[in-house]
């Protein structure tokens, strides 16, 4: 019987990151849109999907996003920020900010809420509007929390997911 040592078990760094990569792509999750206007009121936004609760007290959030995106400098400088949780009807709703063609898009329609301190989809499956909070590097993503301070929720329960490259809803 032969016994892998460690470093034959781990194998090399780019062996690492693309099974780390594929490993991800098989974690089903909702799609959110992250939003916030500049200093211009111009709205901004990017789709993650490492969104999560961190505390209910005080109610807290938690997301993750890439240091190189367009929309990290103005997330970083906003006092408060959108998070659209995105309903199975809304895939539409997210292309413009996954597909570059579409960027111009992005808040172009009457879908958008742009009245109140961020950005917020109307009829999402939930939007939360969150006071930005403490925001961290660690290697690519930056990692920003923000405290809810009020949340909308649909009633019908069908979120928009994404999993392997693709999206898709979920049935329970």
């Amino acid at each position: 019987m032969h016994v892998r040592s460690v470093a034959e078990k781990v194998g090399t760094p780019a062996d690492l990151l693309g099974d780390f990569r594929n490993a991800m792509r098989r974690l089903a999750a909702s799609v959110t849109l992250v939003t916030a206007f500049d200093s211009e009121q111009k709205p901004h936004g990017i789709v993650v999907t490492s969104m999560t609760s961190l505390t209910f007290e005080p109610p807290t959030i938690l997301t993750c996003i890439n240091q190189s995106a367009s929309a990290w400098p103005v997330l970083a400088q906003a006092d408060c920020f959108g998070a659209s949780i995105l309903h199975s009807s809304q895939r539409a709703a997210a292309q413009p900010f996954v597909d570059r063609a579409l960027h111009s898009r992005r808040f172009g329609d009457d879908l958008w809420d742009l009245q109140g301190a961020a950005p917020l989809l109307s009829n999402a499956q939930v939007t939360l509007l969150c006071r930005r909070g403490e925001a961290m590097l660690h290697g690519s993503h930056h990692i920003l929390l923000g405290e809810v301070v009020s949340a909308t929720i649909r009633e019908d329960i069908d979120p928009l997911v994404y999993l392997d490259g693709r999206f898709g809803s979920v049935i329970v």
